[in-house]
């Protein structure tokens, strides 16, 4: 599973994947920057940051799987975010 998380521009700034080594159990990691992070990791060196701080991995794929994606983007955004219970979770009815 492998889905692309892109700016406004088209630009993709990061992953939700199942295809690398960290991943386990099918449930995905986020790639920034070919770096893998976990739910509650910190992610540095993403555009703003200068103005906004770093943020964690699970703020990022719960916005983006809050917005206007297919079921297979918001249950895949879903179940990164489970791993930490209290983190950001993805707003709105998830299929599982």
């Amino acid at each position: 599973m492998r889905h692309e998380m892109s700016y406004s521009d088209g630009r993709v700034w990061g992953v939700l994947t199942t295809e690398r080594a960290e991943s386990s159990r099918n449930i995905p990691v986020l790639v920034v920057a070919d770096v893998a992070y976990g739910p509650a990791d910190s992610v540095a060196g993403l555009p703003n940051a200068d103005v906004f701080g770093a943020t964690t991995a699970a703020s990022l794929v719960a916005n983006w799987g809050s917005g206007s994606r297919t079921n297979d983007e918001r249950t895949a955004a879903d179940r990164f975010c489970r791993q930490w219970i209290d983190g950001p979770q993805v707003s709105g009815a998830i299929y599982r």
